[in-house]
């Protein structure tokens, strides 16, 4: 009989149908060279309570080449282990691989994944999550706009 074959895409996919989008925020990484490049930061929870509680912040960063994004990439593997160390409460910090390739844009996610229910407010992410993030990071955070804000902020 043969094997049925996991189709990994479909299920990141509908995975991802399973999530609650809870915030964004905008972001500077400053390269090595003291280039300046923009990205955002998507904020998100599973929509049901989870056997897993976590929480999911997905990197996006908009570079002009792949020297661009070797020191971001370099950053984002050595601050994976710094954060199991500095966030409390978690079972784990994993990073995610991303089934998406968009030219000129690095997508990466780090989930942490908790024993328990967590408080997922808005003063929680900005008084814990972001300052850890800042710590091992070349980023400057914008305001976080959350998820009963969206679209309420005008464009400038």
């Amino acid at each position: 009989m043969p094997e049925k074959r996991l189709d990994i895409k479909r299920e990141s996919l509908d995975l991802l149908k399973t999530e609650d989008t809870i915030g964004y925020v905008e972001f500077d990484y400053q390269d090595p060279d003291d280039h300046v490049y923009q990205g955002l930061c998507k904020i998100a929870r599973p929509k049901k309570k989870s056997h897993l509680p976590y929480l999911a912040f997905t990197f996006m960063v908009d570079i002009a080449s792949a020297q661009v994004l070797q020191p971001f990439e370099q950053a984002m593997e050595s601050m994976v282990p710094k954060l199991k160390d500095a966030i409390p409460q978690k079972i784990d910090v994993l990073r995610m691989p991303v089934m998406i390739e968009i030219p000129n844009l690095f997508i990466t996610e780090i989930d942490v994944l908790f024993y328990h229910e967590i408080q997922a407010e808005k003063h929680v992410i900005e008084s814990q999550y972001l300052p850890i993030f800042k710590k091992f990071l070349p980023v400057q955070f914008g305001e976080l706009i959350w998820r009963d804000e969206f679209g309420k902020k005008e464009e400038i």
